[in-house]
Formats: structure tokens, C-alpha cells, sequence
């Protein structure tokens, strides 16, 4: 998939915010909440049909981690 310039420097700059922020805090609570602010202001922008596939698209993942939870703790 073709990806611009900036989306390439976006990812490098959230990866190395995710870095930094667990060397100074020693988890990523503080990455975690930023990205949670970052993604509500960055839904916004985003069209009603790609809004709803994004929701879809979380909602799957979050039904993975249930169910992944539900394994692990039998």
C-alpha cells in the first residue's frame, strides 16, 4: 500500500512517544491517555462511512481481548 511521507513520520513519532513515555513512567498510562485524547480529536475529522468502519473495525479488536481474557483466566 503507497503511504505519503507524513503518514510514515506519523507512525515513527507515535512509536517513539510509546518509547519515551514508558522509559520516564515505566508503563504506557501516559501514552495511552494521550492517544485516547489524539484519536477523539482525530475521529472528528474523519467521514461518517470511515467513522463507522473504524467503530466496526475497534469493536472487533475488543471482542478479541475479551474473549483472549476469558481464555487466559479460564
Amino acid at each position: 500500500m503507497f503511504r505519503t511521507d507524513a503518514q510514515v513520520e506519523f507512525e515513527k513519532i507515535l512509536k517513539e512517544f510509546s518509547a519515551v513515555t514508558y522509559d520516564v513512567y515505566g508503563s504506557h498510562s501516559y501514552a495511552s491517555g494521550y492517544y485516547e485524547s489524539l484519536m477523539g480529536t482525530m475521529f472528528n475529522s474523519l467521514s461518517k462511512r470511515a467513522q463507522q468502519e473504524l467503530i466496526r473495525s475497534m469493536d472487533g479488536v475488543v471482542e478479541r481481548q475479551h474473549q483472549a481474557m476469558l481464555a487466559k483466566n479460564g
